[in-house]
């Protein structure tokens, strides 16, 4: 099952109608990946929620008033666009949620949405159940209290698949713990973790292994072309583990949809762009949930930035900071730029609402492109700075982009700079293109291995 788009109106937040559109599986990694950011309060819990409402379309979910946007009369509707047909979700003559009938194919619970509070009782019996049940049993939309009775049920099956599971723990966690079920005398079970020669009973597990276990849980036995929608991911995770679980998200997303809602920039791959993933801001406009995407062609050129070896830093993890910003960015061509604004901004009373596109756009020709980034993603108040010998781009961004503000310093750099005489050429173990000269091959292999020995001897933490 593929879920091409989604489209919803009158929800919550969302006065006009608006559509998403996710990534499609295509066996490359980051294919199915979709990452949706936004500010507190624009409209992202709205959509995951919304999305929770076709885990179980065998009947239609209560509609409270508080749901409804205020400046609608009332009618609320969800389209979900898959590959065999379209569900329709929409208010009835008697003013609830009402299905139209199921297209021929579908297949009911392929999709499971994993909220963002995460908990499950530290004692429990243990009533098996299955990725269906589990995924029609998850907290249903509108109860933003923490739901820990489904996933017990389902840490037997995974105490029964532990390879499997721990094999996917083990990638994200850098190391599976020892874990199994115990039963105390009373009767209830219990989850026990062992650490080094520590063993842990299940009141004694942090937040952060906890959120880990469900969310391993939700990837280890998913199917190819299921759906796998992540609430905020990165909450309770230490931010290496962020990264790793981003990482994995990617590969895993070359045969399954992942639909992620975060704050986080880890989550966000920019090379995935390249492969199909999709980037969607929510934000409000006009009072109104709006859903802003950015462009295929956009983000494939926003990729290529990625393998820039003279900026490696225009699209890294500072830059990726501004997805997240509410409003309000300033863009400049380098890392220099940055820190010398900085520091004529500070010397003036009036602090100003707004922040620095990461360390820079990495060079005048390329803040065009960023500019059309952040154009598409919904951003309204951005200025640029450029250098005075920057006269051409700057025409050019205030034609592509009149309601944004560039302005040109007199001079041509930020600071003063002594000159320099040329440095002579250096030869090194990679050529330009970062590929490993021949003659170089078996060095390159043996510092790897040294590197690879020296971590495998270290003890584990």
């Amino acid at each position: 099952m593929v879920l091409k788009s989604f489209s919803l109106s009158g929800y919550r937040g969302f006065a006009s109608k608006q559509t998403l559109k996710f990534g499609i599986p295509s066996g490359t990694a980051g294919s199915g990946l979709t990452v949706l950011v936004g500010p507190n309060n624009a409209g992202k819990s709205a959509v995951i929620e919304a999305l929770q409402f076709l885990q179980d379309p065998t009947s239609a979910p209560p509609l409270r008033e508080s749901q409804r946007n205020a400046l609608t009369s009332g009618d609320v509707r969800f389209e979900y666009n898959t590959d065999v047909g379209l569900l329709t979700l929409a208010t009835g003559p008697g003013g609830g949620l009402v299905w139209t009938s199921l297209p021929a194919g579908f297949e009911q619970a392929f999709l499971l949405v994993l909220p963002s509070r995460r908990a499950f009782s530290p004692r429990f019996a243990v009533q098996p159940i299955d990725r269906v049940n589990y995924a029609r049993s998850v907290t249903l939309a509108g109860n933003r209290q923490p739901n820990p009775t489904p996933f017990t049920g389902r840490l037997r099956g995974a105490h029964d698949k532990r390879k499997e599971f721990n094999a996917v723990m083990r990638r994200i966690l850098g190391e599976a713990p020892a874990w199994h079920i115990e039963q105390q005398d009373e009767g209830q079970y219990y989850l026990k973790i062992t650490s080094g020669a520590t063993p842990h009973g299940s009141e004694g597990l942090g937040d952060g292994i906890v959120s880990l276990f469900m969310i391993v849980d939700a990837l280890y036995d998913a199917r190819p072309g299921d759906v796998v929608v992540l609430d905020e991911p990165e909450l309770s995770l230490h931010p290496a583990v962020q990264k790793r679980l981003a990482r994995y998200l990617v590969e895993f997303s070359a045969n399954h949809q992942v639909i992620v809602a975060t704050h986080s920039p880890q989550f966000v791959s920019i090379p995935a762009l390249a492969s199909g993933a999709r980037l969607v801001r929510v934000a409000l406009k006009d009072k109104s949930s709006t859903i802003f995407e950015l462009a295929s062609d956009t983000a494939t050129a926003l990729a290529t930035l990625a393998d820039d070896i003279h900026n490696p830093h225009t699209l890294g993890l500072r830059a990726k900071e501004a997805f997240f910003l509410e409003e309000g960015v300033i863009l400049v061509e380098g890392q220099e730029d940055v820190m010398g604004y900085e520091r004529i901004f500070s010397t003036f009373p009036e602090p100003i609402d707004a922040g620095f596109f990461g360390w820079g756009t990495g060079g005048a020709p390329k803040m065009p492109l960023i500019a059309q980034m952040l154009h598409e993603l919904g951003f309204e108040r951005v200025m640029g700075i450029l250098d005075s010998d920057q006269a051409a781009v700057v025409r050019e961004l205030g034609t592509r982009f009149p309601k944004y503000g560039f302005q040109m310093i007199p001079t041509k750099d930020v600071r003063d700079k002594p000159e320099t005489r040329s440095r002579p050429a250096r030869f090194g173990l990679l050529n330009s293109d970062l590929s490993v000269k021949p003659e170089h091959a078996r060095v390159v292999a043996a510092l790897y291995h040294d590197a690879l020995d020296y971590f495998r001897a270290m003890p584990a933490d």
